[in-house]
C-alpha cells in the first residue's frame, strides 16, 4: 500500500507489477524522487524492490475519511458540566434532609 494525495493505492495492482510477476508488495521507504523501497513475492519468492515512478504510471489513490478530532475544550466543558450537576444534585439533597 502506498498512501499520497489523500488516498491509498495498492502497488500490487498496478499494472506493470503484475505484468513482471510480483505480488503482495510492501514499502518501508520512499524518497523526493517518488523511489520506493520494500520487499514482495516475486515468482513465489521474497525478494527486495525498487519501485520508480515514471510520467505513465497510472496513479489513482481512494481517498480516505479521517473523522473530526475532538478538541480538548470539549471535554473540559463536559467535565465542567457534569461537575456542576453532580454538585446540584448534592445540594439538593442537602437541603431534603
Amino acid at each position: 500500500m502506498c498512501v499520497s494525495h489523500g488516498g491509498i493505492t495498492d502497488l500490487s495492482l498496478l499494472a506493470p507489477v503484475v505484468a513482471a510477476g510480483w505480488t503482495n508488495l510492501v514499502t518501508f521507504s520512499i524518497n523526493n524522487n517518488g523511489q520506493m523501497v520494500g520487499e514482495g513475492m516475486h515468482n513465489g519468492n521474497l525478494e527486495a524492490f525498487l519501485l520508480s515512478y515514471t510520467p505513465d504510471t497510472v496513479f489513482d489513490p481512494k481517498p480516505i475519511y479521517i473523522p473530526p478530532v475532538p478538541e480538548p475544550e470539549t471535554y473540559l466543558m463536559l467535565l465542567g458540566g457534569l461537575g456542576l450537576i453532580g454538585y446540584l444534585v448534592r445540594r439538593r439533597k442537602a437541603t431534603t434532609i
